[in-house]
């Protein structure tokens, strides 16, 4: 039986230590400070990581500004300033994320609105320009199914010495058969205009201008550094008599009071 002795206090002396390796453990972890917990700053934790660009997609809008990358921006963090703020460009998109590369502005039902944006935007050493987009080949004539214009504002910028382009598209498409929206769209023209905008006709295909309407693309019809290839000028007009909603757009009195608040002077209405 004597064995069996030996067994009992074999086993109560493990007990013993494992007891004790238990205490000694716990007051060392009692002493450690704490561990940050996930997504709190701690150390080198505090600083913030660079926003993420993608390489792609930076060259894009650079080079559809008319701009070289060189020299443009060094680090991630600069690219990004100069792409949101000097460019326009959506940052979402800028990251390579499921995005326009526009965001749009919209002065549908709200000819007002375009008046300010022109206002606050308007520098005579960036002239603002408006190009009037409509679908190739189709005339701005009432009984034709597609004749429709897309706007798409454009001004000058300078980047690090370069000279380039900003893009601001316009997320309404004016269709020239409903009277009320042909007339938002002409009042808009008008304004431009008594701004001291230059307003540029171009055109170009439906699958080009569906991509600027949502911000999308800017097409390549759309170049500072051409000229115009129909008479958009012609198309402004301060206001006329429609048929449908009337309180879409302005009355002429009500448009041509607001040109004179802004300061602008009023104009010859176009011709077309």
């Amino acid at each position: 039986m004597q064995w069996f002795a030996y067994l009992i206090w074999s086993a109560v002396i493990l007990c013993l230590l494992g007891g004790i390796v238990s205490y000694i453990a716990g007051r060392r972890r009692a002493h450690l400070p704490d561990a940050p917990a996930p997504g709190c700053c701690g150390g080198d934790q505090s600083m913030e990581l660079p926003p993420s660009l993608d390489a792609a997609r930076w060259q894009q809008l650079v080079s559809r500004c008319g701009l070289n990358a060189q020299g443009l921006a060094e680090t991630a963090e600069q690219q990004m300033a100069v792409g949101v703020d000097l460019l326009g460009a959506d940052p979402s998109w800028l990251q390579g994320k499921d995005a326009a590369m526009y965001p749009c502005l919209t002065f549908h039902n709200n000819i007002a609105a375009a008046a300010d944006f022109i206002e606050q935007h308007w520098n005579s050493e960036r002239p603002l320009r408006l190009y009037a987009v409509k679908p190739e080949g189709v005339p701005l004539d009432e009984s034709v199914y597609e004749a429709s214009v897309v706007l798409c504002f454009v001004q000058p910028v300078t980047v690090a010495d370069q000279q380039g382009w900003r893009y601001f598209p316009i997320n309404v498409y004016w269709e020239w058969g409903y009277p009320p929206e042909q007339m938002q769209c002409r009042q808009v023209l008008y304004l431009a205009r008594c701004a001291g905008c230059e307003v540029v006709g171009v055109e170009t295909d439906m699958d080009d201008i569906y991509e600027l309407l949502e911000g999308i693309a800017v097409p390549d019809c759309i170049d500072p550094t051409a000229e115009g290839v129909w008479p958009a000028s012609d198309y402004a007009l301060p206001g006329q008599e429609v048929m449908g909603l009337t309180d879409c757009h302005l009355r002429v009195e009500q448009l041509l009071e607001l040109v004179t608040s802004k300061g602008w002077n009023t104009i010859k209405p176009g011709t077309k």
